[in-house]
């Protein structure tokens, strides 16, 4: 998805379906904004990996592998107001 939009703290939750033994893979370009971003990803499985990241460059990656089918749930999150990000998810 590109040109999305995101305000201060308020988290942006995404899903999609998975199978056991994919890989979930979400990337987050923010553009001119290169400062703090938190990324996390909760596959059916019960696992979850979440990342704040303080970067002088605009994209962050996380990755988590599927432990069982169901539907995986994601989020992008940044403290400021009005920064557009592009958000791609990768399942392979």
């Amino acid at each position: 998805h590109a040109d999305l939009v995101a305000c201060y703290l308020d988290s942006d939750w995404y899903s999609i379906p998975v199978l056991s033994g994919q890989t979930i893979t979400l990337t987050m370009d923010t553009g001119a904004y290169e400062d703090l971003r938190r990324l996390t990803i909760h596959e059916p499985g019960g696992q979850t990996i979440s990342e704040t990241r303080e970067l002088d460059v605009p994209v962050s990656t996380l990755s988590l592998a599927v432990t069982a089918d169901g539907e995986a749930h994601f989020m992008c999150m940044v403290w400021v107001d009005g920064v557009a990000y592009d958000m791609t998810v990768a399942v392979e």
